[in-house]
């Protein structure tokens, strides 16, 4: 054998081994309203959700489900009885980027789902809720639409300014399977 096919196949070969991992590593994306200086919330949203390295994906597009986890922080004098919470992102599939940079909600290509969230958030707590984005690939934000107070009042945010929970990155995360 010549020495290129040599040099080949022990590229091969070493390629392959770098490839494999002992462990089965995935990232966790994260979201947050207190990163955001232009917000006008009043309450922090923190949200994290999976994304795995080594998932399968489903033939059946109806189940490609992620879950989403949102973590509502009331630091308000009131109680909060309802959130109303849209989630944009890219659709599964393949995207192509565009040559213009939108804000976040405002791409055409992205979609919204819109949750109603009946959880009571007793002031000064917090409570987290698991979301299930259907056929969602990627997140890009979550915006607070709206909140019910228990004595009967309502935020909205006003009409320049929003509430958002925005990419603050991924991170890794190791998970060691038994």
């Amino acid at each position: 054998m010549n020495r290129f096919g040599v040099f080949t196949i022990l590229f091969l070969l070493g390629s392959t081994g770098f490839s494999q991992t002992t462990g089965n590593h995935s990232r966790i994306l994260v979201f947050s309203t207190s990163d955001d200086l232009q917000s006008s919330c009043p309450i922090e949203i923190k949200a994290k959700m999976e994304l795995g390295a080594g998932r399968l994906l489903p033939i059946d597009l109806k189940e490609n489900a992620e879950k989403l986890e949102v973590t509502l922080n009331n630091s308000q004098p009131l109680r909060i009885v309802r959130a109303r919470l849209t989630v944009y992102g890219f659709p599964a599939g393949v995207r192509v980027d565009p040559a213009v940079l939108y804000p976040a909600g405002e791409n055409p290509a992205e979609i919204a789902r819109t949750f109603a969230v009946d959880r009571t958030v007793e002031a000064g707590r917090s409570t987290s809720i698991d979301l299930s984005i259907v056929n969602l690939a990627t997140v890009t934000a979550i915006g607070l639409d709206s909140l019910s107070y228990a004595d009967g009042s309502h935020w909205h945010p006003s009409f320049r300014k929003s509430c958002r929970a925005t990419s603050t990155g991924a991170s890794n995360l190791e998970v060691n399977a038994h």
